[in-house]
């Protein structure tokens, strides 16, 4: 039954006519017959009783008006409810790589969520084949990687930013006191690698496969942060992205190499699904990344 024939069919029981109903709704008179035809048609009962000029309800139209009062009703509360309710509330799901977890969002999260504190935001981290089958299953929302740039026809890039990566050691290693240094001469030292799986580390696997050469890390991590506390404190070498090292080598606390020969781009993307519905949690979420970003 469709709500706008229940509408008509109570202003007519209301009214006992139906030129008054028309008028009221809006409606030509032949309008509000056809809809009350195609009511008892559908429901197979006759809901009202012509006699002459006025028109009365019948036993099963007496029953349908109850239901038909309420369904009136909670249409208006269900919009009532809606206009009620803050533009930006509800569930926002966000896969992310980890290293971005760790420095960008922080800072994004504590303003998003003082800005719009009805919105539930919910993050998770993983690999890139991992976002990207969440996203496809709809138990995300959308993504944001790190990761060579990617485009697929039904998805949507929000935002994108190429992400330098950088080469990394203890502040008193041997090979910070080289202008430039080769990959080969790196690989003869401890290294701290990321877990495989990431974007970035398997990067520089394909790299050092293309010189013939081979990474037997010391330690692997999926955890950057952790990574570039343990070059601090003159575990190993690293590869991290510029964004995760720039405040360690500002203070000190690590040194930047100069590898000459080897140049890995990544991106970071912000992407959601071209048929998901961009809500505005998420048009606020992608406002705010942009800023930051």
């Amino acid at each position: 039954m469709e709500l706008r024939n229940l509408i008509t069919f109570t202003k007519v029981a209301e009214l006992h006519s139906f030129s008054k109903a028309a008028v009221e709704l809006g409606y030509s008179q032949s309008a509000v017959s056809t809809q009350i035809a195609g009511l008892e048609k559908e429901l197979k009962k006759r809901l009202f009783d012509r006699i002459g000029r006025t028109v009365y309800l019948t036993q099963e139209g007496e029953r349908l008006l109850e239901y038909s009062q309420k369904m009136i009703r909670l249409e208006h509360q269900a919009k009532k409810a809606m206009e009620q309710a803050p533009k930006e509330s509800g569930l926002l799901r966000i896969a992310m790589a980890e290293s971005l977890c760790n420095s960008y969002f922080p800072e994004i999260l504590q303003e998003y969520t003082s800005e719009y504190p009805q919105v539930e935001v919910v993050i998770k981290t993983g690999v890139t084949t991992e976002m990207f089958q969440m996203l496809h299953q709809n138990e995300v929302d959308m993504i944001f990687t790190l990761d060579q740039r990617i485009y697929q026809s039904d998805l949507v890039i929000a935002q994108e930013k190429e992400s330098p990566m950088t080469f990394i050691a203890p502040k008193n290693h041997p090979l910070t006191k080289k202008k430039k240094v080769l990959l080969k001469e790196l690989m003869k030292y401890p290294m701290i690698a990321t877990e495989q799986g990431m974007s970035y580390g398997a990067r520089l696997d394909e790299e050092l496969a293309l010189q013939s050469l081979e990474m037997k890390p010391q330690i692997e991590l999926g955890n950057t942060h952790m990574i570039l506390d343990l070059v601090a404190r003159g575990v190993g070498c690293a590869f991290l992205p510029e964004f995760v090292v720039t405040q360690g080598i500002k203070l000190g606390e690590v040194s930047k190499l100069n590898i000459s020969d080897c140049y890995i781009q990544i991106w970071t993307q912000l992407i959601y699904h071209k048929d998901k519905w961009l809500s505005p949690a998420m048009e606020a979420m992608i406002k705010k990344i942009r800023e930051h970003c």
